[in-house]
C-alpha cells in the first residue's frame, strides 16, 4: 500500500506543479528594430529613424488582449506619446512603429509596452 501511495503522490506531483505555477513558464519577447521587416535588432537610432516593435507573448490567447500599446518618453522634456499596437497574423506578434523625428539628437527615449487582458491581473 505504502509503494502505491508513492507512485500516486509522484504521478501527480508535476501536474500540481504546474497548476500552481501555471505562468512559470511563459515568456514575453520583443524586438526593436529599424527595419520594418524586424530583420535587424537595435538599441540605438536617429531622430530620422522609424522604430518598429514587435511584442511576442504566450501568456494569454491574443484574442484576449483589450489594450495594447507603447509609449516614447523623452528623457530630456519628459514628453510621453502613445503608439498603438495591432496584431500580425503572420508574425504571431503584436507590432506598432513610431517615427523618431520630433525627438532632439542625443536624447535617450525610454519605451514602454503594454498588453492588458480583459482582466485586471492580466
Amino acid at each position: 500500500m505504502n509503494t502505491l501511495k508513492k507512485i500516486l503522490i509522484l504521478s501527480f506531483l508535476p501536474i500540481i506543479s504546474l497548476m500552481v505555477c501555471k505562468t512559470a513558464f511563459a515568456g514575453v519577447s520583443y524586438t526593436l528594430s529599424r527595419s520594418a521587416d524586424y530583420s535587424t535588432y537595435d538599441r540605438a537610432f536617429l531622430n530620422t529613424d522609424t522604430i518598429y516593435l514587435q511584442v511576442a507573448q504566450n501568456i494569454l490567447d491574443y484574442r484576449e488582449i483589450k489594450k495594447s500599446f507603447f509609449t516614447l518618453q523623452s528623457n530630456k522634456t519628459k514628453r510621453k506619446t502613445r503608439h498603438s499596437l495591432e496584431w500580425d497574423d503572420d508574425l504571431n506578434a503584436f507590432t506598432g512603429s513610431a517615427s523618431l523625428e520630433s525627438y532632439e539628437i542625443g536624447d535617450k527615449i525610454t519605451v514602454l509596452m503594454n498588453l492588458q487582458g480583459n482582466n485586471d491581473k492580466d
